[in-house]
């Protein structure tokens, strides 16, 4: 870059200017516009700036890593901090009336940026959480483009969500290892069954299990085909959505959230009856739809009405305990099936735990099935 500066008429300038915006651009990492300066207060040796960061507070460390160049060119260092009073609260998307292409720019680009963001951890395997941040990432990006599937149709954005799916699949088993390894690590459990003699080989095969998975992690966020589906993302944000936007008819964001919410509120009370199976797969299959409710309602329930925004608290409540339920069964389905047998301890307080979540099941249900409830639910999205 600094040949490139020598010819200009001003480098000194050109460099100031191109470290103000390198900052600028990694407060707006998302491109989503709602970072805004708190305040500002300086000394001699410092300048502070207090950073309201709305919907993506990462973007804060982004733009800290991009002030080297301010480092370089000023005698007076400069520190980013996030306001006094937390992050502004903003809903997850534009209001309702917005154009919905504009919409699911501003999400899509969110979902983008957490999953580049978090690959270096996920390789390292250094933070399980990382990885996880990476598949919630991809599941919300789904659902975003599955809602403008049709509106969508001469763009690259539904094999872009068959890419998604089929990179989150792989991940999959890393996932669910890291999960059963946090719990079979903590404390409660640990003080139970540290001193039973098969315990500690129990815990090493599966830290192994987990260890091998690794190789899977990388190769497929190191590979060739995730390399292309991070170009096809981009591409697709900055220039295939615009266009789109510009050359299709007018779309306004509350119609298809309305519709798209009534459609899988539908499919979940068509599906009730999965939720009494032993079948983690077809516990899972009723958590993907409700899943979807909660994503949708999450983005857009500050513009739909107060019940869709209990609706999503009912169906979180109800997914977790679904997700409790499928740990479980997937937990003791292979510790019965490969490796050291485990200690029976072990199967005991799983099965407490899966009588614990069906428990926690049948309330959240029922809070979720309340007929008031579901009427003015509809109601709101017949509106």
């Amino acid at each position: 870059m600094r040949s490139i500066v020598a010819g200009l008429p001003e480098p000194r300038r050109a460099l100031a200017l191109a470290a103000y915006l390198r900052i600028a651009d990694g407060l707006d990492y998302c491109h989503l516009q709602d970072v805004s300066i708190a305040g500002i207060r300086q000394s001699r040796q410092r300048i502070c700036v207090r950073i309201r960061s709305g919907r993506f507070p990462p973007g804060l460390e982004v733009a800290r890593r991009r002030s080297d160049l301010w480092c370089k060119l000023f005698p007076v260092d400069i520190h980013l901090a996030p306001a006094a009073h937390g992050s502004k609260k903003l809903a997850a998307c534009p209001k309702p009336a917005s154009n919905a292409y504009e919409a699911a720019r501003r999400l899509l680009f969110q979902q983008y940026r957490t999953v580049l963001l978090n690959v270096e951890g996920a390789l390292l395997a250094d933070d399980n959480e990382a990885l996880h941040d990476i598949r919630v990432a991809i599941r919300r990006a789904r659902t975003v483009l599955r809602v403008l599937r049709k509106p969508l149709a001469q763009t690259t954005a539904k094999p872009i969500e068959r890419n998604l799916r089929q990179l989150n699949r792989s991940l999959g088993t890393a996932r669910d290892l890291d999960v059963w390894i946090d719990f079979l690590t903590n404390e409660t459990v640990k003080r139970r069954l540290a001193r039973h003699p098969r315990w500690k080989r129990f815990v090493v095969h599966q830290q192994e299990l987990r260890r091998l998975q690794q190789a899977t992690v990388r190769r497929h966020l190191r590979g060739p085909a995730f390399s292309a589906l991070r170009v096809r993302w981009g591409r697709f944000l900055r220039i295939e959505l615009p266009h789109a936007a510009a050359s299709s008819p007018p779309l306004t964001l509350d119609k298809v959230a309305r519709q798209t919410l009534s459609k899988y509120l539908r499919q979940a009370m068509k599906m009730a009856e999965l939720r009494h199976s032993q079948s983690p797969k077809k516990l899972h299959r009723l958590r993907i739809v409700l899943r979807r409710i909660r994503y949708l309602s999450g983005f857009f329930g500050r513009g739909l009405g107060l019940p869709v925004e209990k609706l999503s608290r009912r169906v979180r409540a109800v997914e977790k305990a679904l997700g409790d339920m499928r740990d479980v069964d997937l937990a003791l389905l292979r510790i019965l099936d490969e490796g050291p047998t485990p200690p029976q301890l072990l199967v005991q307080k799983l099965e407490r735990r899966r009588q614990t979540a069906t428990a926690s099941l049948k309330m959240a249900w029922r809070r979720l099935d309340d007929p008031q409830f579901l009427e003015k639910v509809r109601r709101e999205l017949d509106a």
